[in-house]
């Protein structure tokens, strides 16, 4: 029985192996390179789409963009830009045309109470948190016709940075 079970994994390694649908990589996922997308594109391809102006942030090099997609704030359509920093801290912008209050009931499952306001540059940025664990803050900065909702693993400083930046770019697109 034993040797029959040998038999058996050895055939199906050498069928998996030989697929290429599989690999090792004796580094931990942590360590490995980070997937790169195109934000720039992206944003260009939802302006057409949204109803509210998109702005593209102009990011330090050493920030990547690894994520681009189009996530549902509140019911309505809002485009989602990740970026891995320094590779040890993670941000995520969404912009959405839904107001500030219900952007934030709208974020995901987990409610959030207001914690507090501050000034980045000429913009009022409102912190939204909870008290449950691990249910990350929400950043919310008014631009008049649209809400920029900024979370994630990181500084501060870079949450600012993220905000200061897509306040500063040109509005994409049509819009």
């Amino acid at each position: 029985m034993f040797l029959s079970l040998g038999a058996i994994i050895i055939v199906m390694v050498l069928s998996v192996g030989f697929t290429g649908m599989c690999s090792f990589n004796k580094d931990t996922a942590e360590n490995g390179p980070v997937r790169e997308v195109d934000p720039d594109t992206f944003i260009e391809i939802e302006s057409g789409a949204m109803n509210f102006p998109l702005h593209m942030p102009d990011m330090p090099e050493d920030w990547v963009p690894n994520s681009a997609r189009r996530t549902s704030i509140a019911g309505e359509p809002a485009p989602a830009i990740g970026w891995v920093v320094r590779k040890d801290a993670y941000v995520q912008l969404v912009q959405t045309g839904v107001e500030a209050q219900e952007a934030v009931k709208g974020f995901d499952e987990h409610p959030r109470e207001e914690e507090g306001s501050r000034k980045v540059g000429d913009i009022t940025v409102t912190t939204y948190g909870s008290d449950e664990r691990d249910v990350r803050p929400v950043m919310v900065a008014d631009l008049g016709s649209s809400r920029l909702l900024v979370s994630g693993a990181a500084s501060q400083e870079d949450f600012d940075a993220v905000i200061k930046a897509t306040a500063e770019a040109p509005v994409v697109g049509k819009n």
